[in-house]
Formats: structure tokens, C-alpha cells, sequence
């Protein structure tokens, strides 16, 4: 199944969210480094968007992005109930 309204990503979308991310940042679940795919990108900037097009226009997600860390909003005391003492937190398993 095509959805009928996904815009093909381009190498530029691509480009600027990589420039977003620091080659020392931790890899993702792929553990693959940032720079790795700076790399890529820089001497094939074609490859990524016709491998993640058919992917994301079909609705498909891996199997892996099921267990990538979400975040929760945790009280940062255990008595806290109000917004101000809430605080975004990394909740990996």
C-alpha cells in the first residue's frame, strides 16, 4: 500500500538532518556512527532517499525501531505533582 500523500524525501532533507547530529553522538540502534552516514551520504547523496523512500511510502518500519528507547515525562521527586517539577527522561529497557 502507497500513501497516497508521502513526499519522496530529498538528498537536501536528508543532508540538513544529518548536519543536526555530532559524529561523537552515541550510534543509534543500527550502531552505526553519525559520521558513517555523513560519509555515505557525502559520496552518494541519491543512495539513502531511494533506500528509506520505499520504506516510509509503504508504511513499513523495521522490526529494530520497535525497541529503540521512547521518552517519558517522570516527576523528578517522587511527591511531585505539578508540570514544573516534571522532567523529560530517557526510558530505555
Amino acid at each position: 500500500m502507497w500513501y497516497e500523500d508521502y513526499t519522496p524525501l530529498t538528498s537536501e532533507e536528508i543532508y540538513r538532518a544529518l548536519s543536526k547530529s555530532s559524529n561523537t553522538s552515541a550510534p543509534g540502534p543500527d550502531h552505526i556512527p553519525y559520521s558513517v552516514w555523513k560519509s555515505v551520504h557525502r559520496l552518494k547523496p541519491s543512495l539513502l532517499p531511494s533506500l528509506l523512500d520505499p520504506l516510509l511510502a509503504h508504511g513499513f518500519h523495521p522490526p529494530l525501531a520497535k525497541n529503540y528507547p521512547s521518552s517519558d515525562t517522570v516527576p523528578l521527586r517522587p511527591d511531585a505533582r505539578d508540570v514544573e517539577s516534571a522532567s523529560p527522561a530517557s526510558c530505555a529497557s
